[in-house]
């Protein structure tokens, strides 16, 4: 799916954008390993051009809980990934728990994304 934001920024930036104040509001942008791993995942999700699946899936996340519509707090690979957790389609801090992205998106997977 193509995520239109209504936006001057492209769909990596925007994510971007959407990941830095998720750091800032959990206190977490001094955090040199938070800072890292999110920046890695950027790049993975840019690399698979799936930043707007991520955009999207947000974007329902945040109008399901917004409008008293039970979410739970993620599953699956999902919750492996910090920017999940960033941007709210997930409540679970990968880091506290060691989980790992990887399982979600790696460059030897790559070209499985490409159907979108």
């Amino acid at each position: 799916p193509k995520y239109d934001p209504d936006n001057e920024l492209d769909s990596y930036e925007l994510l971007k954008k959407y990941s830095i104040q998720g750091l800032k509001k959990r206190g977490l942008e001094n955090n040199p390993i938070y800072v890292d791993r999110m920046n890695y995942e950027l790049l993975q999700l840019h690399l698979t051009e799936i930043e707007d699946y991520y955009l999207v899936v947000m974007d329902y996340i945040n109008f399901c809980r917004n409008n008293s519509i039970p979410v739970g707090p993620g599953r699956g690979s999902a919750a492996g990934s910090l920017i999940c957790y960033l941007i709210g389609i997930t409540t679970i801090d990968p880091m506290k728990y060691d989980l790992l992205f990887g399982r979600a998106i790696n460059p030897g997977r790559a070209l499985q994304y490409k159907f979108f």
